[in-house]
């Protein structure tokens, strides 16, 4: 937890376990650990369950800052020993890999498999029905579902694959009740640049909140849905997934309207999108059919043409986070159960806010909600805030929520789909 703490990746790095003396965590005993927070957070024991706050060994600390002679760098990393997960690999003072959970690394033969054996000093692993569990490496999911197919796997947790529609078909219909289709709690959208005003010499429209919402009022997401893409997905017009997260229920956010998308973008100066700047689409390969539809939806609606430009992972990455984009595509799988896992992503500043969207009332509204402990005013103070992303600025256009097909075999119980994909292998029988 230490390392989690805002200032531990400065300059003075060295100072941490005095300054982590003011946080409040503290174990006054070897069975307890208090922590006292300084703001409401009804999702802290979702949070802390995030592997970010998985305890780690102290005796990790060794191999910190002097292995091969690399200390602590100038901008704060950590330096590790990357051996230091194998299972069999020691050195003076480190005592190996621990772990606390019902399993532990018992074998890794690199890109082949990872053998989990039962963690004999777990609480409760005499309970644990499945003493080995074997993860196997395949070049491509593609292998991965042959190999399933083959019975030489019994569960795969995804199956991205260019036939993931037929898959899809398959798991609604029944005629693979081993196939299962997982609503995820995750969104996919597009990011429109609302920084640069000025974009490889080209005027960027973006900046004006009326022309995203125009672009978005023009999007046809049941036709991308249902037949560009048809794998169960489900249309998406707000950012929060609906019906994920109890007690909250997203905006509605804005359905197809093209006549009214035209009538902003003349209001923005652009009728029928005459003089309309050169528009470009950034995304990578697999959004290629998605991106097409895009394409001509704003073509035929708003009459602009848009260029597809498709780059792959790392380009496209660096030039979105550079804002050296007009429209790029996003996507966010939460990582707690509660708005704010979306939300926060477009405050100021964010480091997750690629669009570079800024607005005081929407920073104020999440900072609200931040110190309000009802849960009633809460959502109510949340709702308030996505509403102007995805009614009214616009600076995101949501398009799906994304359904992760998996595969599971009959003879395997205690594996149940869920939304945020997570597959707890303590509960898993066996019954052949």
């Amino acid at each position: 937890w230490a390392q989690l703490h805002d200032q531990t990746f400065d300059r003075h790095a060295a100072e941490l376990e005095t300054r982590f003396l003011q946080v409040g965590v503290e174990a006054p005993n070897d069975r307890l650990l208090v922590v006292r927070l300084n703001r409401p957070c009804p999702y802290f024991l979702d949070l802390v369950s995030f592997p970010a706050f998985l305890p780690c060994h102290r005796s990790v600390e060794v191999l910190r800052e002097s292995y091969r002679g690399a200390p602590i760098t100038a901008q704060g990393l950590v330096v590790y020993d990357p051996q230091w997960t194998k299972p069999d690999y020691h050195r003076e003072g480190y005592l190996g890999l621990i772990t606390n959970g019902p399993y532990q690394l018992s074998e890794w033969e690199f890109k082949r498999r990872a053998r989990l054996s039962v963690n004999p000093h777990y609480w409760d692993s005499a309970a644990i029905s499945v003493r080995t569990i074997d993860m196997l490496v395949y070049d491509n999911v593609s292998a991965a579902i042959m190999a399933y197919e083959a019975g030489d796997v019994d569960f795969l947790p995804a199956m991205d694959v260019p036939y993931d529609h037929e898959i899809a078909r398959l798991a609604r219909t029944g005629q693979r009740p081993d196939f299962h289709l997982c609503v995820t709690l995750a969104t996919y959208f597009l990011n429109f640049n609302c920084v640069s005003q000025e974009l490889d010499g080209r005027r960027n429209p973006f900046v004006d909140a009326r022309i995203r919402k125009a672009f978005t009022l023009a999007v046809d997401r049941e036709a991308i849905v249902n037949k560009v893409l048809d794998r169960g997905d489900r249309i998406a017009r707000s950012f929060v997934p609906p019906g994920a997260i109890a007690g909250y229920d997203p905006p509605t956010g804005l359905p197809l309207d093209v006549a009214r998308a035209r009538h902003l973008l003349g209001e923005a100066g652009y009728p029928e999108g005459a003089d309309f700047p050169p528009v470009i689409l950034l995304y990578v390969p697999s959004d290629e059919r998605v991106c097409q539809a895009l394409a001509r939806m704003w073509e035929d609606g708003l009459g602009i043409p848009v260029e597809l430009q498709c780059k792959e992972s790392k380009s496209f990455a660096e030039d979105k986070a550079n804002h050296r984009y007009m429209i790029a595509r996003g996507n966010w799988y939460a990582d707690y159960y509660d708005p704010t896992t979306f939300l926060d992503c477009l405050v100021t500043g964010n480091g997750n806010n690629d669009s570079g969207f800024s607005n005081g009332q929407y920073d104020e509204l999440l900072a609200q909600a931040g110190v309000t402990a009802d849960p009633t005013v809460r959502a109510d103070i949340l709702r308030r805030a996505e509403r102007i992303i995805v009614e009214k600025d616009c600076p995101i256009l949501p398009i799906l929520h994304y359904a992760q097909p998996v595969a599971i075999k009959p003879y395997v119980h205690g594996l149940f789909p869920n939304s945020r994909l997570r597959f707890p292998f303590k509960y898993v029988r066996v019954e052949r």
